[in-house]
């Protein structure tokens, strides 16, 4: 008999639920619980069969009772229903019963990134972002010819790339969090605690690439990358802008790069760029990278309407 379920963290169960977060490190509630805080939940919905999972959704609650808000996956990475085996009616099913979730329980807002199948739910509307992909294929006729100049430039200065695997680095690569934040006139997105959690995650979990840039055994930028199947998504990079001359940027970009070659890998995405970022957008063109578009659907109550029309006028 098929039935609607949704889990907390510590009712989920994991033998079942390990064949969709084998899929997607995102599903996983290893991964899930890194966000976890006195705010901020991890939750997963299930459609079962006969105690089977036939299709799951992970993500993250927030916003307490007064506000409940759901995002799958936090900060934009690729979210959404999966399926053991590919079965987009599965997946609609588990949309409706969780978008029915979230209309009963009046939530002020459901955003669902990138998922593997477009969702036409009523009450859902579509936006888009623009990343950039590098096609491993294709990506040396498309690169410009001084990038190398500038990886060995970097080289040449004594720069060198290391996997992250000592955790008496964690306080230096906060304070580099720090620093790039206060360079965009903001605050770090997340604690200590978060990276702390992703950092023990990466010792297990291989589709975690965590890398830094070292000089004379200093850190001086660091890059966060998730594998998500034929792909490298690069998700957060982090630097001291006092070592701009060791070329740091270039270094990880060229590291990742290799680790997806020679992992049979075909393509990295570089991630998504703010419509005024010329620099950063021109800096992955330059590499190779291509524009693709990445879809976003978001459901709002009416109240949730009401208050993101207002919060963003």
């Amino acid at each position: 008999m098929i039935s609607f379920k949704i889990y907390s963290g510590e009712t989920l169960p994991r033998a079942k639920w390990d064949v969709l977060a084998e899929k997607s490190l995102f599903a996983s509630p290893e991964f899930a619980a890194c966000w976890q805080s006195r705010s901020l939940r991890p939750i997963f919905f299930a459609l079962e069969d006969n105690n089977r999972i036939l299709a799951g959704m992970s993500g993250v609650v927030s916003g307490g009772r007064l506000m409940p808000r759901f995002e799958s996956m936090i900060d934009g990475l690729d979210g959404g229903v999966i399926t053991p085996e590919n079965d987009e009616t599965a997946a609609n099913q588990l949309y409706n019963y969780a978008f029915e979730h979230f209309r009963r329980h009046r939530f002020f807002r459901a955003s669902i990134h990138n998922p593997q199948w477009e969702i036409s739910q009523p009450g859902f509307k579509k936006s888009t972002r623009l990343t950039h992909i590098i096609d491993l294929t294709d990506a040396d006729g498309r690169r410009d010819s001084k990038i190398g100049e500038h990886v060995r430039t970097g080289q040449r200065r004594g720069a060198k790339v290391r996997i992250f695997d000592n955790p008496e680095w964690l306080k230096e690569f906060y304070t580099l969090v720090v620093l790039t934040a206060r360079r965009h006139g903001t605050k770090p997105r997340y604690n200590h605690v978060v990276f702390e959690r992703l950092y023990e995650l990466s010792r297990v979990d291989k589709r975690i690439i965590w890398i830094g840039v070292f000089y004379d055994n200093k850190l001086i930028a660091s890059r966060i990358s998730f594998v998500l199947k034929s792909r490298i998504i690069n998700w957060q990079s982090f630097s001291d802008r006092e070592y701009g001359q060791f070329k740091a940027s270039y270094l990880m970009m060229d590291y990742i790069i290799g680790k997806a070659r020679s992992s049979g890998i075909g393509e990295v995405d570089l991630g998504s760029s703010p419509d005024d970022a010329e620099g950063l957008i021109d800096f992955k063109r330059r590499w190779g990278g291509r524009e693709e578009i990445v879809p976003s659907y978001t459901y709002y109550s009416t109240p949730g309407a009401w208050y993101y029309r207002w919060k963003n006028r």
